[in-house]
């Protein structure tokens, strides 16, 4: 009989975690595309032969975790993404070149494996590159929906699609599980319940964290780091895409000065003030700057409402293994901007100790 070491071992074997920067095309390997049950298919990713999850970098959400919404109906949640900001300086931004290099990566591979990935094309006719990656930086009508993210609007006048002046970002899908819970003021209110593990700074975990307390954890322009699953692509009548989904986020909320004490020294200003402990990424400084500014909801919705729950082979235990039926691929609607930390003092949230 195999000991719990011996267990452990052929667990630890079954899987990779590697660092999005580090990721390397030559190591990825797809296994034969299955029909789902909304008609589409789920093609399994592998790395190195095995499970692949993505650690990311400490890296802004403008967002929080936000809710994704019915189309034509604002009310109706369909699920929640982490949208994580490349920043405004993003043309050299390693993690900007990375994504880019893998988005070539996945339209080579689409191209290449068009007919067993149902995208379309003959033996004598296949299937071009330009049908797959788009028309432009964003790759508009193309069957391969882009890792990177751009916030775009539709011209009234033109009809045409517009590119907005915000920095573009990662998407990732973060596990729910949705129960109908109507409200007088809303009917098609949901109630969800994350399945995600969420921790805070100090690495102690948030307990039972819902649609009622999301923004108390995850405050929108809170700092965070994540780790997802990269197990599968989709395909469908849209197109094709490769949803992470969220297993651990990592929650570093933003701190502004406290309006409730004396934080000034004596007449010269130059008085230290007891008990004050910086800003919240350390360093003895203190994050003042109001963000206004939030990207915009995009105009156009993506039609992908497939399942792409990760339930392939899974062999660690990052959560629940919940599957998001109804997810659109849109970028979520700004939340609303939640009390944030106030220094010195902090929320207090239920954790496990």
């Amino acid at each position: 009989m195999a000991t719990t070491s011996q267990r452990q071992t052929q667990r630890e074997k079954s899987y990779v975690m590697v660092d999005f920067l580090d990721l390397d095309t030559s190591k990825f390997s797809f296994g034969a595309a299955k029909e789902n049950k909304y008609k589409g298919h789920m093609i399994p990713i592998k790395y190195e032969g095995k499970n692949l999850y993505v650690t990311y970098n400490r890296t802004i959400a403008p967002f929080g975790v936000g809710a994704n919404t019915e189309m034509g109906n604002d009310k109706k949640v369909t699920g929640y993404t982490l949208s994580l900001s490349l920043g405004k300086e993003y043309e050299n931004d390693p993690v900007f070149l990375k994504a880019k290099e893998l988005d070539e990566f996945f339209i080579d591979q689409c191209q290449k494996n068009a007919l067993a990935w149902h995208l379309g094309g003959t033996r004598t006719k296949p299937l071009s590159r330009e049908a797959i990656e788009g028309y432009d930086e964003a790759g508009s009508d193309g069957k391969w929906k882009r890792i990177i993210k751009w916030s775009t609007r539709k011209n009234k006048e033109t009809g045409e699609k517009e590119f907005l002046d915000y920095p573009p970002r990662l998407e990732i899908n973060v596990p729910v599980t949705l129960t109908e819970d109507p409200t007088d003021e809303n009917p098609d209110h949901m109630h969800a319940k994350f399945s995600a593990g969420f921790f805070d700074e100090n690495g102690q975990k948030f307990v039972d964290v819902n649609d009622e307390n999301l923004n108390e954890v995850c405050p929108p322009w809170s700092d965070v780091q994540c780790l997802a699953s990269w197990g599968r692509m989709t395909q469908g009548s849209y197109g094709i895409t490769m949803k992470p989904q969220a297993k651990q986020i990592k929650v570093y909320p933003r701190e502004e000065l406290s309006n409730d004490e004396c934080l000034l020294g004596g007449d010269d200003g130059e008085g230290e003030v007891d008990d004050f402990d910086g800003g919240a990424f350390g360093g003895g400084e203190v994050v003042v700057e109001q963000v206004t500014e939030v990207p915009p909801e995009d105009d156009e919705n993506d039609e992908d409402d497939e399942n792409d729950g990760d339930d392939d082979g899974m062999v660690i235990d990052y959560g629940d293994n919940v599957d998001d039926e109804n997810d659109q691929e849109t970028e979520p609607a700004p939340a609303k901007i939640a009390p944030r930390r106030v220094a010195p003092r902090r929320i207090n949230i239920n954790r496990n100790k």
